[in-house]
């Protein structure tokens, strides 16, 4: 537990010097909504209105994550109803 909030704080440190823009329509003005451990703000556009965090992950670590780390209960999922 604590190596994974240590490799947290390091990746988001790291990240802490990019600039805060929209993920998704790249406007810089936003209204910081909460913090964590004092270096990441959820922020809220305030063009868009999409909610998202400032350090962002690397694509790197996102891809890595999702390939290899990141597991879902398939018990959980639920069957979608068919066309018919």
């Amino acid at each position: 537990m604590l190596k994974r909030r240590l490799s947290y704080a390091l990746r988001m440190l790291k990240g802490f010097s990019q600039k805060k823009t929209c993920p998704f329509c790249h406007n810089t003005s936003f209204e910081r909504i909460d913090q964590k451990y004092k270096i990441t703000s959820l922020l809220k556009c305030s063009e868009c209105h999409l909610n998202h965090r400032h350090p962002k992950e690397t694509q790197e670590w996102l891809d890595d994550f999702y390939q290899k780390t990141y597991q879902i209960d398939t018990q959980m999922m639920t069957d979608l109803p068919s066309d018919r």
